[in-house]
């Protein structure tokens, strides 16, 4: 369950790129089923590629989160769902009255972590997929960090891009 989340994002992007890159496995799937004569682009049409990192994040942190949520859960007291039950209230009304409010600071903190997921630690999975493209379509923040820094040899202008992403950080952090 914690296997994706213990592995290198370097690792992740490589193992994804073969298995959906033009001659990836998947589109070898593909276009066995269906006669075609190329699969689908997955990393490389530009409406897709966010999509697809996004489905790779979340399987990346879905054993993480249910861990938390399934911790956070536990800690609610039975007494108030046989309470809530005794009151002839729905499941909605318990998951609304009960269960949400139980575990918001665990919900609060996911939030939290995916916000700085995407703003200061996607670089590795992306650069590895996509390399920020097609075009600009996977371009995370980090890329600028990258970009002035290594491309442009703009030291100056990396070092304003990491002290903006540093205080966007601080600032999701703080609220």
């Amino acid at each position: 369950v914690l296997i994706p989340y213990v592995i290198s994002p370097v690792i992740l992007g490589m193992l994804f790129k073969q298995l959906l890159g033009v001659e990836g496995l998947v589109n070898e799937i593909i276009i066995k089923m269906t006669g075609a004569e190329e699969g689908w682009g997955f990393l490389i049409n530009p409406r897709a590629v966010i999509h697809v990192i996004a489905l790779i994040t979340v399987f990346k942190f879905l054993g993480f989160g249910v861990i938390l949520y399934y911790g956070a859960m536990s800690k609610i007291s039975e007494s108030l769902y046989e309470s809530a039950n005794m009151d002839g209230c729905s499941w909605f009304q318990i998951l609304r009255h009960v269960t949400v409010p139980g575990i918001r600071h665990t919900i609060g903190f996911f939030i939290v972590l995916g916000f700085i997921t995407f703003i200061a630690r996607m670089f590795p999975l992306t650069f590895t997929l996509t390399k920020g493209g097609p075009g600009y379509a996977s371009f995370v923040p980090e890329f600028g960090i990258y970009f002035h820094a290594f491309e442009n040899s703009k030291m100056g202008y990396a070092a304003a891009w990491a002290v903006f992403v540093y205080a966007v950080c601080l600032v999701i952090m703080i609220i």
